[in-house]
């Protein structure tokens, strides 16, 4: 059992020992049926080159994104270096469907003052609901989300959860307005 540095000092132990193969996402503008059937490499060319270090191989040996290691910069390196047609133009649609939701280990739900995803959020996408005599509540507006990760890592209880499309509390306007090109 790998268990990161992060997890131990956050207690996370039995948890990184009850997920062996976390929910792992493809990178940005990546193909998943084409890397599928066995036509991946297994270069790390991708993983070599993310900036930010979240890609790594999961099981199949396909390059996923760890979210736990950090956030997606969007910057297209992954796509610029691979030597297969894995990766979808960058300028010509969005990165993927992925958007942030909060979930019931919120510590504002146990009545505690935190606000570390909305302070994280590059795009603004977290804000705080204020009630009268009682703590402030994040939200997560999905039209505004990336799917970046940059909520996740730093969040103190494991709080924020990735929706794709499937997911029954997926917005139908979640990422859908605009194109995220690389470094944008």
């Amino acid at each position: 059992m790998d268990i990161s540095r992060r997890a131990l000092l956050r207690g996370r132990i039995a948890q990184a020992a009850q997920q062996a193969e976390p929910n792992r996402f493809a990178p940005p503008w990546f193909i998943t049926a084409a890397a599928t059937d066995g036509a991946c490499l297994n270069c790390s060319a991708c993983i070599d080159a993310c900036p930010t270090s979240i890609l790594e191989l999961n099981a199949k040996g396909v390059a996923s994104v760890n979210f736990e290691k950090g956030e997606c910069e969007f910057c297209g390196d992954c796509a610029q270096v691979c030597p297969q047609p894995f990766y979808h133009d960058a300028t010509a649609q969005p990165a993927w469907p992925l958007v942030a939701d909060i979930n019931e280990r919120c510590l504002s739900q146990q009545g505690v003052v935190c606000q570390t995803c909305k302070e994280m959020c590059p795009v603004d996408a977290i804000a705080l609901t204020l009630v009268l005599g009682q703590v402030p509540v994040p939200s997560i507006q999905q039209d505004l989300c990336t799917g970046c990760g940059a909520c996740i890592a730093p969040c103190p209880t494991q709080a924020i959860d990735i929706l794709t499309p499937e997911n029954p509390n997926y917005s139908a306007t979640a990422n859908q307005p605009s194109v995220r090109t690389p470094s944008q």
